[in-house]
């Protein structure tokens, strides 16, 4: 009677189906980077919520399905990779400009290079001092590189302001916004149409308004690089030529009270 041979058991024959599985999915969330990266255009939420129900309809995921649903979870966007070495790169432009007082911080909306207003401008006046311009050119040619959309905004303290050409903190902090951006566009070669301004006056302050360091803190320039993924400004922001100026005094009579 012939002898039965006794084929060898083969171990977990499906588990190799399990890592190409995951291979296979890490590669299609890899292609959705790739994809959300060479577009203007963010995935629709639709194509979002397909990705998501697809994933979830396995019901307990692997780690790479939970990668995949995280990423759609963000909306696919680009800016969750790109920001962290924008940031670095501009924090080590900054330093090596070396500005004084000068800080770079992340927020919510982007990457803030924040300047101490007492480095660029006299008390009272929006015309850039002499002796900064030469690092404010290498401040503008860090920003060239950049394809984000800027937005210059100007704060000031509490200490209110009453000149000919200056009637308030708003036209003050305005009016050094715009300063900035003219030497940027003038200077550097950068287009007018990568800027927006903002003058918060004293309203928008980061420290107290009751001590002289508070006060010195707040009046500052903050240029914000915008996160890719945040809307872009209206298109119809004004041009160099387009934008405020400085609010000239307006004489006013009184009316005669009878």
């Amino acid at each position: 009677m012939a002898k039965k041979h006794k084929h060898p058991e083969h171990e977990n024959l499906e588990r190799w189906l399990i890592s190409y599985a995951d291979f296979i999915t890490l590669l299609f969330a890899f292609f959705v980077v790739m994809w959300s990266m060479r577009t203007d255009n963010p995935p629709s939420k639709p194509v979002i919520e397909g990705i998501k129900r697809a994933f979830n309809s396995f019901g307990e995921k692997t780690a790479a399905q939970q990668t995949v649903v995280a990423l759609a979870d963000t909306g696919g966007s680009p800016a969750i990779f790109s920001m962290e070495p924008m940031y670095q790169n501009i924090e080590a432009g900054i330093k090596q400009i070396g500005i004084k007082g000068a800080s770079v911080n992340k927020v919510d909306r982007g990457i803030i290079i924040r300047i101490p207003d007492e480095a660029l401008f006299e008390v009272g006046r929006a015309e850039v001092n002499e002796d900064f311009k030469k690092k404010l050119d290498s401040t503008g040619t860090l920003l060239k590189e950049l394809p984000n959309q800027i937005q210059i905004e100007g704060h000031t303290d509490n200490v209110p302001i009453h000149t000919a050409v200056y009637p308030s903190n708003w036209e003050l902090s305005t009016s050094r916004a715009t300063a900035i951006m003219r030497h940027f566009v003038e200077r550097n070669g950068l287009p007018p149409q990568k800027f927006t301004l903002a003058g918060y006056s004293e309203y928008h302050p980061i420290d107290t308004n009751d001590t002289p360091e508070g006060r010195a803190k707040n009046r500052r320039i903050d240029i914000l690089v915008v996160k890719s993924d945040e809307k872009k400004p209206s298109q119809a922001t004004p041009g160099i030529k387009g934008i405020i100026k400085p609010v000239q005094a307006v004489e006013v009579t009184p009316l005669a009270v009878h």
